[in-house]
């Protein structure tokens, strides 16, 4: 039998997620107006609060709280960023560090940051790149093309099978995708940390929802990581052939636990109870109650 909630107990639910946004989108600081030194103060505030613990003080991935995470926080540092939209040894654009810290990594403990306003991210995608000289010494390339896919078939499909073991996907991934495949034990990032290679038959996925993030991420590879750019090496037609027999294998749902939180989601709840908390009603369907169109409203010259 459905149960139905007593109607002051949506009452009260109501008024909960009035005062928790509206202490969130009223009353708050606005980037966007203050001075430069301002805006960097309340950057590093934010950052302080919000990133230090996994990220680390000098932004190099070894927060307090890195060591409970298998899939370790981003060094910042280093120049290297696995999730963008530009090819393999570039810089991510701005807007690729937006989504990364709006949108967080499904399954690990990079929870999105629904409680930030679009101009307090724009803030942290700023402060963030303080962290590796790079940002400041050269212009950042373009986004790769990301073409329509071709209308599904059994052909395709049958294709991206044949890719997947042609192009040496098994040894690490395995025959059936499950992330076994006879190397997987010996992967290490850059950092010498070891790698678990994703099953690939599971969603969520941490590079995204859509086809287009799985056919992103073969043609920019994840830098860092053992997991090669394929850009130059497959045809759009090869490429999506794969995304389409991927897209077969994701059978299967990883559980989730407590508020919903799935794998190292957990970890990043109990590091920052701000995030959690507006990523659950975000996911109950309150979506983003603040902030809206400043991303629109500031376009960052293609960055």
């Amino acid at each position: 039998m459905r149960k139905v909630m007593h109607p002051r107990s949506t009452i009260g639910m109501g008024l909960l997620l009035v005062v928790f946004w509206g202490g969130v989108a009223c009353g708050k600081p606005d980037p966007e107006k203050m001075s430069p030194q301002e805006r960097l103060a309340y950057a590093r505030s934010l950052y302080q609060r919000d990133c230090a613990a996994c990220h680390g003080e000098s932004g190099d991935g070894a927060g307090g709280e890195a060591f409970r995470m298998q899939t370790k926080p981003a060094d910042f540092t280093s120049g290297h960023f696995k999730f963008k939209s530009t090819p393999s040894g570039q810089l991510p654009l701005d807007k690729d560090l937006f989504r990364t810290i709006r949108e967080g990594v499904p399954t690990t403990a990079m929870l999105p940051q629904a409680h930030l306003t679009d101009a307090e991210v724009w803030a942290l995608v700023d402060f963030i790149k303080q962290f590796y000289p790079g940002f400041g010494q050269a212009s950042r390339a373009k986004p790769i093309a990301i073409p329509p896919p071709p209308v599904f078939s059994p052909e395709l499909q049958k294709l991206g099978a044949e890719m997947f073991r042609d192009a040496g996907c098994i040894k690490c991934h395995g025959p059936e995708g499950h992330g076994d495949g006879p190397a997987a034990d010996s992967l290490r990032d850059d950092r010498g940390n070891p790698v678990k290679v994703p099953d690939l038959t599971y969603l969520p996925r941490k590079i995204g929802p859509e086809m287009k993030d799985l056919y992103r991420v073969l043609q920019t590879g994840l830098d860092g990581t053992p997991m090669p750019s394929y850009q130059g090496v497959f045809s759009a037609q090869q490429a999506w052939a794969l995304v389409y027999f991927l897209e077969s294998i994701a059978v299967n749902r990883r559980p989730g636990g407590m508020m919903g939180l799935v794998g190292e989601e957990v970890i990043g709840m109990r590091i920052d109870m701000r995030a959690a908390r507006a990523m659950m009603m975000r996911r109950r369907g309150m979506g983003r109650m603040m902030g809206r169109g400043m991303m629109g409203r500031r376009k960052r010259n293609g960055k």
